[in-house]
């Protein structure tokens, strides 16, 4: 089967060779996740997720930034009204985390009072970078 780019759209997902849900990956997936000054990610810019369009597992220590990186996409692909960050951790409030708290880098280690590790001029930047098999790309940053 032959597509253009006016036939076919971001997530089409016919596919002409294998067929099974591990195999198939036609459409839209994720290639990198990229992110600035966000939560503990402090400085220098962290291309800290990068499946490159593979099935991928995220795994680590307890506050290595596994949601962080999660909720850093969650911010990109969901509106604000309905983002909901820290989702593994809704039953225990003292966990909850925000958009200005994943700006300004808020911490808070057990036994402490914590702080942040940028003020409210700082600037965070996050980017998703998505591929299909035809080498379109669809970069989302905000």
């Amino acid at each position: 089967m032959i597509y253009s780019d006016v036939e076919s759209n971001l997530f089409d997902m016919n596919n002409t060779g294998d067929t099974t849900l591990l195999g198939n990956k036609l459409g839209m997936r994720l290639k990198r996740v990229e992110v600035y000054n966000w939560g503990a990610y402090d400085g220098t810019p962290y291309a800290v997720f990068t499946p490159n369009r593979e099935n991928t597992m995220i795994y680590g220590n307890s506050g290595s930034g596994k949601t962080t990186l999660l909720d850093a996409l969650i911010t990109l692909l969901i509106s604000k009204r309905k983002r909901k960050y820290n989702k593994a951790a809704e039953a225990d409030s003292k966990r909850d985390r925000s958009f200005e708290a994943y700006v300004r880098g808020t911490y808070a280690p057990k036994g402490t009072e914590g702080g942040s590790l940028r003020d409210d001029s700082s600037t965070s930047c996050l980017l998703a970078v998505f591929s299909d098999t035809y080498n379109r790309v669809l970069s989302i940053a905000q």
